[in-house]
């Protein structure tokens, strides 16, 4: 079979200031129609979804780089032409805090998701027949968690007197620190594939990455590494899980306008440095 889509996608975004605090409003409309066209008769059977979601947010300028927000959004996910499922639909929550100042970004984030519908689709990776695709409605469930983020531009950025020139030596030594701790499971039961309590399948209770690096304004580098918790592989409390891992990447470039390449760049990029397998 052949599948068309046609999709519209209209949103309106108002953004208040009253004192220290930053309102954004905002508005969206989807509307999706498929067309699911038989390759043999012609025959063409037409669906459609459509979704009108709503949005808030507002932002308090506590002074000095640090503000603290709150936010509010309705989430929509439409299906693909050959499904029979309804759309997944969320509403989503987060708080949270930010601290940036010229050598640093710190925010730390909570965040709640409601599924009013959660959808699975179960492609080839997932042991299902090549290009089906096929989806199923898993019903309500939720995640929930704390996301943590610390990003320093310098690790030994020398100290600089107002007015001064910089005393450093040019390279500067970047670090990234992310942190996310969550829960994620079905509030009913479906079928036997997703049972109430159970963790929502391929959704790691813990993920940690921490990247250092050496940079200067022609050339960079940088080894990342990236734990991931052990997950289900599929939504029920007897699940097999996967196990655990660290892996570590590598990324470095040069700039090569020096050579008469301007705007050139060379790179090397070095993903599972050390050959990790895991299943």
């Amino acid at each position: 079979d052949a599948d068309y889509a046609f999709a519209t996608s209209l949103s309106i975004i108002d953004r208040i200031s009253h004192g220290n605090f930053t309102t954004t409003l905002g508005l969206r409309y989807e509307d999706v129609d498929y067309a699911d066209i038989a390759k043999v008769t012609g025959a063409a059977t037409d669906r459609g979804n459509d979704k009108t979601m709503l949005a808030a947010s507002t932002v308090y300028d506590m002074g000095n780089g640090k503000s603290a927000f709150l936010g509010y959004s309705q989430g929509y996910m439409p299906t693909g032409a050959g499904s029979g499922v309804v759309p997944e639909e969320s509403d989503n929550y987060e708080i949270g805090y930010r601290a940036i100042s010229a050598n640093s970004h710190m925010e730390i984030i909570g965040f709640y998701t409601d599924y009013e519908n959660l959808n699975e689709t179960c492609n080839a990776s997932a042991g299902c027949t090549v290009g089906s695709n096929d989806q199923k409605s898993t019903g309500e469930a939720h995640a929930q968690g704390i996301e943590f983020l610390y990003r320093v531009n310098n690790l030994f950025a020398a100290p600089q007197m107002k007015g001064a020139a910089n005393t450093g030596s040019g390279v500067r030594y970047p670090m990234i620190l992310a942190v996310t701790l969550q829960e994620a499971e079905h509030d009913v039961t479906t079928d036997t594939s997703f049972q109430d309590g159970a963790r929502i399948k391929y959704t790691p209770e813990e993920i940690y990455y921490l990247s250092l690096g050496m940079e200067t304004n022609s050339w960079d580098m940088n080894i990342s590494a990236k734990y991931n918790d052990e997950v289900m592989n599929t939504g029920k409390s007897t699940a097999v899980k996967t196990e655990s891992a660290w892996i570590y990447d590598f990324r470095s470039g040069m700039s090569l306008d020096g050579m008469g390449m301007q705007g050139a760049r060379a790179f090397l990029n070095v993903d599972n440095l050390f050959d990790k397998s895991y299943i």
